[in-house]
């Protein structure tokens, strides 16, 4: 593990770089916190317990219990200012473990250090990932530890596996729609034939994992004092915060591409272009000019990524993975929560790791004309991003 730490010191200096365009809901996470600071964690709708982000608060409030008085020793930081670093510091720790970790999956996979490298550091650069990775959300740390559960299973290691699964969804419940492809790695971690499948460890992951989350929520339930099945679903279901957004196809079209893509408010446009807005006409010229190209740069990566998935005679497991890991993070975007946000997708990041590592393999020698656009668009993605989001243009 230790010598991937190179890659993780690549994308640290990404992030010097770099500069967030919004943080998200850092600022109520932080409130949150300071409202508690000095009181007990225990209490009758207490904030610092939420349904979605069970330990991300709790967590942020031990951290600036012990580092409070060191931060205003060193420096002239409001509360709230320092509840706000410690949020963002984890967060960015953990972009680089997950980093390193995505590096050391890919080289498994692929067996080829330069396409480790890049799958690992173009990923690391998507828009969602490289956004939240300066914020103070639970996102990317969640993710981080859907990411060591991956790296457990493939390693042969159940317990460890489910532990990490189990904190990724205490972090943010979404990551739960990565547990059906962690089952299935945990059933053939060596992406095995079908009939080579051995369910004795996915029955062990998910019993695991199932008594790790149930501690975890019975805990907070006895911390806000919820004694009734009324109290508990009021509780969950203060976690939607009231999302219920229209044109749910539209929004998932241009979604999708910016879960990798920077896309600014460009959405506006497709959107004032598809309702023939009188008032603020919008052509197809204009959308050419703006992201239109980001879009299909991001459909033609999904069609020739599925392409190898399907080309290769022994990946037909493969494609059942990164089918498990992506589908229901997708239907769970556009049926039930907010499809426009590219921290809906995060979840499928590891997956995609998985997959796109694989169908590299061996491109220095087979060269396929998918293998190499596979490879532009992930180089793309660096760049776009890394000019969108440079510090200088963000600060201007």
């Amino acid at each position: 593990m230790w010598k991937n730490l190179w890659v993780a010191a690549v994308f640290a200096v990404i992030l010097l770089a770099t500069r967030a365009v919004e943080l998200g809901d850092t600022q109520v996470y932080a409130n949150d916190i300071v409202e508690n600071l000095g009181k007990s964690p225990f209490g009758r709708d207490n904030s610092l317990w939420e349904f979605g982000h069970l330990l991300w608060r709790p967590l942020g409030w031990v951290l600036l219990s012990v580092l409070s008085p060191l931060l205003s020793a060193l420096t002239n930081w409001t509360p709230f200012m320092q509840a706000s670093f410690v949020l963002m510091a984890v967060s960015g720790a953990c972009a680089l473990v997950a980093v390193a970790l995505w590096y050391a999956i890919a080289a498994r996979v692929s067996g080829s250090r330069a396409v480790a490298s890049l799958v690992a550091i173009t990923l690391a650069c998507s828009h969602g990932f490289l956004l939240y990775s300066h914020s103070g959300c639970a996102y990317i740390p969640g993710l981080t530890f859907l990411t060591a559960s991956l790296y457990f299973i493939l390693a042969g290691k159940t317990t460890p596996g489910a532990i990490c699964y189990a904190v990724s969804v205490l972090l943010w419940f979404p990551f739960i729609l990565g547990g059906l492809a962690l089952v299935l790695i945990a059933a053939a971690p060596h992406a095995e034939p079908f009939r080579l499948i051995n369910w004795t460890n996915s029955v062990r992951f998910v019993l695991l994992w199932g008594i790790v989350v149930v501690l975890g929520y019975g805990f907070a339930l006895y911390a806000r004092r919820i004694s009734s099945v009324t109290e508990a679903m009021a509780w969950y279901s203060v976690a939607s915060h009231g999302y219920s957004p229209g044109s749910r196809a539209i929004r998932a079209a241009t979604g999708l591409p910016r879960s990798f893509l920077y896309l600014g408010k460009d959405g506006i446009l497709y959107k004032r272009f598809l309702r023939h807005d009188r008032y603020a006409p919008v052509t197809l010229r204009d959308l050419a000019g703006a992201s239109l190209w980001k879009l299909a740069a991001f459909y033609l990566f999904v069609a020739c990524l599925l392409y190898e998935l399907l080309r290769r005679p022994r990946s037909g497991w493969l494609l059942v993975l990164t089918a498990a890991g992506t589908l229901p993070v997708f239907l769970f975007a556009v049926l039930v929560f907010e499809p426009g946000s590219p921290e809906r997708y995060l979840p499928a990041l590891p997956f995609l790791v998985l997959a796109t590592a694989s169908v590299l393999r061996g491109l220095a020698q087979a060269r396929r004309v998918t293998q190499l656009l596979i490879a532009a668009f992930l180089i793309c993605v660096v760049l776009t991003n890394g000019y969108s989001l440079a510090a200088p243009r963000v600060s201007a």
